[in-house]
């Protein structure tokens, strides 16, 4: 960060906003911008930073970076950046939710940034010196449920008038409070929080759990939520309760979030089975999820969505995928998903070569961790080359699930891309590959200058 925020800032710039805008990063984009506040060329930070720091938890990340000792102290062009991102973005959520959060508190901000308030600003009383004269309406209310009894919170969570992340973490541990919260929770929040409404025995009311289900499975919810099925497998994955009902609820948004995943023409899919993909994607989570198992609903999901193509699932031998479009997510994936045996990467791409139809892409969903091909004698380069003899426009995809630096190709090969790791932004970035854009074309194309 700290050679390229000299040498070429710019382009730093618009690397860290695509980071954070479309990877869904967050601390490496807010690091490059501390970063980027030392450039002796101020102007990127400066139309970046209201960009990258979306609310008071990244400003938090961002001045406790800052403070570090190893990289820099304050100085005027950062303090002036803070000050501003608090005159134009403060509010009492902001203020609620992040007054006392770590790494660094908001009045901890507030006394390092030295923002300049007039006296009558009660918010920023309240923040700073916890004075309580005139607050906002939202910061008297959250106050009042401080205090009130674990009676008596139910009613102001009823209300729905305070953040979710403001009620949740002083919430009573009774029924009545989490089935207040059901009815004001955010999507997102009430599919992370599933197992306290079963802990609480919220979903052993009938009605209750027909409106979790309804809303957990409508249409539009799940389209607002933007999720691609990674997410819903990870919910029903976490859900420990026993009502059957939920799960089903997850499976369907997990079947209407297949909308969200693009159209990729006419694909091979190529899902890894070997024993060795039994592997956590999620690394030491509480819920791991095998590798084998990100492949096969990621590889159902493109399959029911591409315009034409097929699966076909290999470890030392290849498999014929017995599934149809018009099959479930998971009764396909579950038909593509076992592990055993070695692999042989090259498997798919002499079938490829068996066909007539050329493929727009072939993708493969695996560790990288081949073998039987070499004991053959010919690798996977060998394939693809002889194939983009015959297909020149053919582009191959490696997802490598686990983030081994063990590649079959050489990553400068024409029309091969590796991705590293596993997230769901890896789907949007394989659409712009299947429209001819390069990465690092996309970013030099952001206008960070633009009003």
């Amino acid at each position: 960060f700290a050679q390229f925020a000299q040498s070429d800032p710019t382009f730093l710039a618009k690397a860290t906003v695509y980071a954070r805008t479309e990877g869904y990063m967050r601390l490496a984009p807010i690091t490059a911008l501390v970063y980027l506040s030392m450039a002796e060329d101020k102007s990127p930070f400066k139309a970046i930073f209201d960009t990258v720091i979306r609310n008071a938890g990244d400003l938090s990340d961002f001045a406790y970076i800052l403070e570090s000792h190893q990289i820099r102290g304050w100085g005027q062009t950062p303090k002036k950046a803070v000050q501003g991102w608090l005159k134009a973005h403060l509010s009492p959520y902001q203020a609620i939710k992040y007054r006392n959060e770590p790494p660094m508190p908001l009045r901890d901000i507030f006394r390092l940034a030295k923002p300049k308030y007039g006296a009558s600003n009660a918010l920023v009383r309240w923040l700073v010196k916890e004075d309580t004269a005139g607050v906002p309406e939202m910061v008297a209310t959250f106050l009042a449920y401080k205090a009130a009894s674990a009676k008596e919170k139910p009613a102001y969570i009823r209300e729905g008038t305070l953040p979710f992340e403001a009620v949740i973490g002083d919430l009573p541990t009774t029924t009545a409070a989490w089935q207040a919260l059901l009815y004001n929770a955010p999507y997102m929040n009430m599919l992370r929080n599933l197992n306290n409404f079963e802990k609480y025995s919220v979903l052993d009311n009938m009605e209750d759990s027909a409106y979790l289900c309804k809303t957990l499975s409508d249409p539009e919810n799940v389209k607002r939520s933007m999720q691609f099925p990674f997410r819903f497998l990870t919910a029903v994955s976490a859900y420990t309760g026993n009502h059957q009902q939920v799960k089903e609820a997850i499976y369907d948004a997990l079947e209407l979030s297949v909308a969200h995943v693009p159209d990729l023409g006419r694909v091979l899919i190529a899902n890894d089975i070997s024993g060795s993909m039994h592997s956590a994607v999620n690394g030491d989570s509480r819920i791991p999820i095998p590798c084998s198992m990100v492949a096969a609903i990621f590889a159902a999901a493109v399959f029911k969505q591409a315009a034409d193509g097929e699966i076909t699932p290999f470890n030392d031998q290849l498999y014929s995928a017995n599934v149809s479009r018009r099959d479930s997510i998971m009764s396909i994936a579950k038909a593509i998903g076992r592990q055993a045996g070695g692999t042989n990467l090259s498997l798919p791409l002499q079938y490829a070569l068996q066909q007539t139809k050329p493929y727009d892409i072939a993708f493969f969903f695996t560790d990288n961790e081949s073998w039987g091909d070499h004991l053959q004698g010919r690798g996977v380069l060998d394939e693809i080359r002889q194939y983009r003899q015959r297909f020149p426009k053919a582009k191959f995809i490696f997802v490598q699930l686990m983030p081994y630096d063990k590649m079959q190709v050489p990553q400068d090969e024409p029309g091969v891309w590796y991705i590293y790791g596993w997230a769901d932004t890896v789907l949007k970035h394989i659409a712009r590959i299947a429209q001819g854009d390069s990465q690092v074309q996309y970013v030099e194309g952001i206008d960070i200058f633009a009003k």
